[in-house]
């Protein structure tokens, strides 16, 4: 997790382990709903997802797999 201006962004394989889905899972989320997408990258390309985003990812994983 790195945190820049005191918020705290998250990197794919970070967001997967929390969910506990592969990334080619989460990549294929990805490509079918636009809103998934991150809003930040690091200087190196990688994307950055802010908590905002990883929530709205949780809610998608949700969607998929209700409790």
């Amino acid at each position: 997790m790195a945190i820049t201006y005191k918020k705290k962004y998250y990197r794919t394989g970070e967001v997967c382990s929390l969910l506990g889905i592969s990334r080619s899972t989460f990549f294929r989320w990805m490509k079918r709903d636009s809103t998934l997408h991150a809003n930040c990258r690091d200087r190196n390309g990688w994307r950055m997802y802010s908590q905002g985003e990883v929530e709205r990812i949780t809610e998608e994983y949700n969607r998929v797999y209700p409790r």
